[in-house]
């Protein structure tokens, strides 16, 4: 199924699956965070960015980009020095690479708490020290690389709002994975509306009968999570 071009497009089988659940409809979309690099705003340290169609482009068909750099937003210059995730006796830290005096972990976690609790998902860059969602590498203070986890601001999101959708951007490879992200975002919030009850039964009963394993299953397991 091709995502590509949807101005004016006729109604998918994702906005079919919308209006099966009664989740929603086109004139009320979700809010939801995106890295500001991958809509193509040049923030990165080196100046650049990483424009991502899919989610430039893509998921403004069914949702609202709110834009977000934390690092500029914590008053980061661009171009700037890169900075790192490392691991210290004091648990996980973002510092500067040439330069590990510059701690910023708790201005990025800070910024996290600033964004509203009305967003309903987040599209974060992947490997950042600040947006990866747990495939960000991790150094040791020598220099060896340890293992991956979340950047700071990603990891604070997580904490506040531990059922919220959040990916990163090569999640998005296939159909398949924008559906079920997308059905994702619409499930939270109504749940952000409703709380949890009857009518995430009624969700889970119908997408229990779907035929489209990756959606069907994920969405299942999502849904559980709501009820629990």
């Amino acid at each position: 199924m091709d995502y590509s071009e949807f101005s004016f497009a006729p109604p998918s089988r994702l906005d079919a699956w919308l209006n099966t659940l009664r989740l929603g409809h086109a004139d009320d979309k979700p809010r939801i965070a995106v890295s500001a690099c991958l809509t193509g705003q040049p923030v990165r340290y080196d100046g650049g960015n990483r424009y991502h169609g899919t989610v430039a482009r893509v998921l403004r068909r069914w949702l609202v980009l709110q834009e977000y750099c934390p690092e500029t937003a914590i008053g980061l210059g661009v171009p700037r020095p890169p900075i790192q995730l490392t691991r210290t006796a004091d648990g996980l830290r973002v510092r500067g690479v040439t330069d590990d005096r510059q701690d910023v972990t708790h201005a990025l976690r800070g910024f996290a708490d600033t964004l509203p609790a009305s967003l309903s998902g987040a599209v974060l860059k992947a490997r950042s020290p600040s947006c990866g969602v747990n495939n960000t590498p991790v150094w040791s203070e020598q220099g060896a690389h340890l293992d991956t986890a979340s950047g700071a601001f990603a990891a604070r999101l997580s904490e506040r709002a531990p059922l919220l959708p959040m990916i990163s951007e090569p999640a998005l490879a296939q159909a398949e994975q924008i559906e079920l992200f997308v059905l994702q975002v619409y499930g939270y919030r109504q749940y952000q509306r409703w709380g949890a009850g009857e009518w995430l039964a009624g969700v889970h009963d119908a997408v229990a009968a779907w035929k489209v394993d990756a959606v069907r299953e994920g969405l299942l397991a999502y849904v559980e999570a709501l009820m629990e």
